[in-house]
């Protein structure tokens, strides 16, 4: 929200993050339902870091969207 003129604005593209969920997934992932449905949060590169279901992914919203399963990444310490 923006305080100054009290506009409120989705926090991140949700389309653009269901359909990653989704291809990722395998799971059909619905962008109306997104925010009662995950836990999220910003990493400092802002990627996203989404809990969905009890699994975890490492989603980049930048150009076409996409997520990776943190469970299949190689552990470097730039996650």
């Amino acid at each position: 929200m923006d305080a100054a003129t009290g506009h409120v604005t989705a926090a991140f593209d949700q389309v653009k993050l269901a359909a990653a969920l989704n291809k990722v997934s395998n799971k059909p992932v619905d962008a109306k339902k997104l925010p009662p449905l995950l836990d999220y949060s910003v990493k400092p590169d802002g990627r996203y870091d989404v809990d969905l279901d009890g699994k975890h992914y490492l989603c980049d919203l930048k150009g076409a969207g996409t997520c990776v399963d943190m469970a299949k990444l190689v552990k470097t310490g730039a996650e």
